[in-house]
């Protein structure tokens, strides 16, 4: 599920450095012996008030579905000594920590992940998703697991009318039966990208296994994966099948009737001779007015065609295409060309931090990013 990776991983030292962190290594784990689980800061404030010393604050990492994360972490320190004394329910050995270099507990980013990392810097507002199991008490087994935002992990154990999964609520209902409740686990949370978090679903999903379709498999999920399937580029038969489609023909086809035919509504006259009187002389929004000096300069840029070569101070890129075309850009151009371009920037310059291959599949496929030279 999730492993410790080594403290000079490419991927390590890139999200330290993003975090505005000033130190990255191993660190020992001591368990303090009244401590809990996932309560490092009060757990490192009751080692103070026992033997003294300082609260470090920082991020330990994990790699794991093929992602890196970066979890909001204290460990207690001693001079230049630095000791985890919070439990661990896989009982590690050491953590690979990143000291922050400020001293209060306010986190400038929460728990991140290396794919979404400039998203979370720039503090966009995205909904936040996470990965949940449902595990059965009587044998600590997941039965469920699922992605979800808000309260979706908790509306599983609502009383419901009617399901589409009676397998999941026979399950519940079994275990409520014998006096118990299920259990829900987060498995990973504080996640931006909704692809990734489908992403580490469906791996759950294939390494427990679904009861019914896979040799000794434990979960009641009805399918594999759960995203929304994708219907670009398929027509009509293949999405709905041969009846269905037909059906939505001519539903469609007398929709398209009702509102005047085909193709885009055509004013009369009449209304188009009203619309230029409205944007005509005083009616234009900029009649008598002219732009600023600020805005001709931005509408200038705007138009000037794009050519990669704007700041050449900067680190000098190369993105070849899935054609074999070369492309030279300078900074932050790379990630402008990506957008005009409708390219994943973050996706692509994993290539360079994180050791990743050329992308196999999704907008960026057979697109190779690469590092020329470094001012």
């Amino acid at each position: 599920m999730w492993t410790t990776p080594f403290y000079n991983d490419p991927g390590v030292i890139y999200m330290a450095r993003e975090l505005k962190c000033d130190w990255v290594g191993a660190v020992n784990v001591s368990e303090y012996p009244l401590g809990a689980v996932n309560d490092c800061h009060n757990n490192v404030l009751a080692y103070i008030d026992l033997l003294g010393g300082e609260q470090q604050l920082g991020y330990y990492f994990v790699k794991g579905f093929n992602t890196m994360q970066a979890i909001k972490h204290s460990v207690w320190k001693d001079g230049n000594d630095l000791l985890d004394v919070t439990p661990y329910n896989d009982n590690r050995e050491y953590i690979i920590f990143a000291k922050q270099r400020q001293t209060t507990e306010k986190y400038s980013v929460p728990n991140c992940y290396i794919q979404s990392l400039d998203k979370y810097i720039k503090q966009e507002n995205c909904t936040m998703y996470y990965v949940y199991q449902l595990v059965d008490p009587r044998n600590n087994q997941p039965f469920y697991v699922g992605k979800g935002s808000g309260a979706r992990a908790q509306t599983h154990l609502w009383q419901k009318g009617f399901t589409p999964n009676p397998y999941k609520e026979n399950k519940i209902s079994a275990i409520r039966n014998e006096g118990l409740e299920p259990c829900i686990e987060i498995i990973a949370e504080n996640i931006i990208d909704e692809q990734l978090a489908y992403d580490m679903e469906a791996a759950m999903i294939a390494r427990y296994g679904r009861k019914g379709y896979d040799k000794d498999g434990i979960l009641t999920n009805k399918c594999p994966d759960n995203r929304p399937p994708n219907h670009k580029g398929k027509t009509y038969d293949e999405i709905y099948g041969a009846e269905r489609a037909a059906q939505q023909r001519r539903m469609r086809s007398k929709l398209q009737k009702d509102r005047g035919g085909y193709g885009p509504k055509k004013h009369s006259a009449e209304t188009r001779l009203k619309f230029k009187e409205l944007n005509t002389g005083t009616g234009n929004p900029m009649y008598g007015r002219s732009h600023s000096h600020k805005s001709k300069q931005l509408i200038g840029e705007a138009n000037k065609r794009f050519v990669g070569e704007l700041n050449k101070k900067s680190k000098k890129y190369k993105l070849t295409s899935p054609i074999g075309e070369e492309i030279i850009l300078f900074g932050g151009d790379a990630a402008k060309y990506c957008k005009e371009h409708d390219l994943s920037f973050s996706t692509l310059r994993m290539q360079i931090y994180a050791g990743w291959g050329i992308p196999k599949k999704g907008k960026t496929k057979g697109w190779k990013f690469e590092v020329i030279s470094d001012k």
